[in-house]
């Protein structure tokens, strides 16, 4: 095996795509542990990266930044899909009422 220092590419992080798993956690506590729980058990990290020699983690403390900004875009959409579905809601309704009113002579 090559030395650590000498893998190519061994800090380049892979492009993530959201899971059922990870959407559906609860809190921020909650989606950290599920993402840790994913990329520390990535055969393709394990490979290129060291481990910490006391924690024994891959991950390093900037991606688990970006899991928290991933978290919050991923609130942030929530929040606008439910205001969505709200407006949506809203609209049919009204357009309902309008077509019961409408007179039909």
């Amino acid at each position: 095996m090559k030395k650590p220092a000498l893998r190519k590419n061994r800090y380049k992080t892979q492009k993530w795509i959201e899971t059922k798993w990870t959407t559906d956690a609860k809190s921020l506590g909650e989606y950290i542990f599920r993402r840790l729980s994913i990329d520390q058990s990535s055969k393709t990290y394990s490979r290129i990266r060291p481990r910490h020699n006391l924690s024994k983690l891959i991950v390093q403390s900037k991606e688990i930044d970006s899991y928290i900004s991933d978290y919050l875009k991923l609130q942030e959409s929530k929040r606008l899909n439910s205001a969505n579905l709200a407006n949506l809601e809203r609209d049919v309704k009204v357009r309902r009422l309008n077509i019961r009113n409408f007179p039909t002579s």
